[in-house]
């Protein structure tokens, strides 16, 4: 009888190996991906510098390489890199609210959403501001204090992305402030550092048995134009630079199951739902590349989601939570994604509220007006040929 057992289980475990492809069990892991966060200690000041136009996404190859910095401005041209554009801003929080003290303060961006993020095995967004108590600053746009890392810990962020027009609005020791007030945090970053080794660094993180690899690049940064990318010997933030992306990822993909792209980048005018071709092109590569998924940001309005060789490309997260509201700032989303260490197995466009000041204290949507928002993404997605359905108020695609 013993031995008719264990033929049992032997003949089980066979049959469970066969069904999960060789391993007993697949084990997963859910990332929560949001978008832009900030929450300014200082007034905000419209004044922006880009090395393109925001909606006109391009890749400008080998920016990081110091010989070729010259060629660079030479080409596009001094006037277009210090380029600026304004808009109406409308300052935060609501009329009237009061805090009893400066961690409350810190805290209340995710006071409606810490549910949705602590359910996240890894959770991460895009950090759009420095946060430092000491830089002084003349022209600047956003600046945190160093208390707000401890508010994203709290939420239950894991790594948060540095890589963005913003992070050097406090130039060098802002950088250098932020980094060190999400260590003390013990939240992970990515895509800056005070060289450009430390900028390509990935930010691994184990859950559940799977490794996931985070690297982190922008496109364009503030004011202090091409002097804020990182480079040898000299901080900053880290450039779309193809070259460098294509080491980065096959040096990353031995070292993780799943890699994972973080992209401040323009992809297309607000007013416009479509993905120019170039931006298209560009993400695709990258997933042939190796990497599984990349999570884009900076338009500040959501963009659909493609799925491509089984990796997943979220065009535009838009706003996670601000410190500010716009007049054009809509519902936006968070992406929730299933993990195996053989990449994504189902994503969940999961609606949050953006619209007007909801943005200063974002909530999960439920009803019409989620339904909105999904059916919006549906479209979107579908001309990326991508197909999104509808559950109850969640969007679901599933990669393979």
């Amino acid at each position: 009888m013993l031995e008719q057992r264990r033929g049992w289980c032997i003949a089980g475990l066979v049959l469970a190996v066969v069904l999960s492809g060789g391993s007993l069990a697949a084990q997963e892991v859910r990332l929560l991906a949001g978008g832009d966060i900030e929450w300014s200690r200082l007034p905000y000041r419209p004044t922006v510098a880009y090395l393109s136009d925001p909606g006109d996404w391009m890749a400008i190859p080998y920016l990081n390489l110091e010989e070729n910095l010259d060629s660079i401005r030479v080409r596009i041209g001094r006037d277009e890199l210090d380029q600026t554009y304004r808009e109406l801003h409308y300052r935060v929080p609501q009329p009237g609210i009061e805090f009893a003290s400066e961690e409350e303060e810190w805290r209340h961006s995710f006071r409606r959403t810490t549910e949705l993020i602590r359910d996240a095995d890894v959770a991460f967004a895009n950090l759009e501001m420095p946060i430092s108590d000491r830089a002084q600053v003349q022209q600047t746009a956003s600046v945190g204090a160093t208390g707000f890392a401890d508010a994203l810990g709290w939420a239950g962020f894991d790594v948060i992305s540095l890589a963005n027009n913003r992070l050097l609005d406090a130039e060098t020791t802002g950088l250098l402030d932020t980094m060190d007030a999400l260590d003390r945090a013990g939240v992970g970053w990515v895509g800056g550092g005070r060289d450009l080794e430390e900028a390509r660094r990935p930010y691994i993180i184990e859950r559940n048995g799977v490794r996931m690899a985070f690297l982190a690049y922008t496109y364009g940064v503030s004011w202090v134009g091409v002097d804020g990318f990182a480079r040898p010997g000299g901080a900053g933030v880290m450039a779309m630079d193809p070259l460098l992306m294509r080491e980065d990822i096959r040096r990353v993909r031995d070292q993780a199951d799943v890699v994972i792209l973080s992209f401040h980048w323009g992809v297309g005018a607000r007013e416009s739902k479509d993905i120019p071709e170039a931006a298209r092109a560009f993400a695709r590569e990258m997933i042939d590349e190796g990497a599984d998924i990349i999570l884009g940001h900076h338009a500040h309005v959501p963009k659909g989601v493609e799925v491509h060789n089984g990796g997943v490309i979220f065009y535009s997260l838009s706003n996670f939570s601000f410190g500010h509201t716009h007049d054009y700032f809509i519902d936006n989303f968070a992406a929730r994604v299933t993990l195996t260490a053989d990449g994504p197995r189902r994503v969940e466009v999961v609606p949050i509220a953006g619209l007007g000041l909801d943005v200063t204290q974002p909530y999960v949507l439920e009803g019409e007006r989620a339904q909105r928002l999904l059916r919006d993404i549906r479209e979107l997605s579908a001309r990326l040929d991508t197909e999104l359905t509808i559950e109850g108020d969640i969007g679901v695609i599933t990669p393979r």
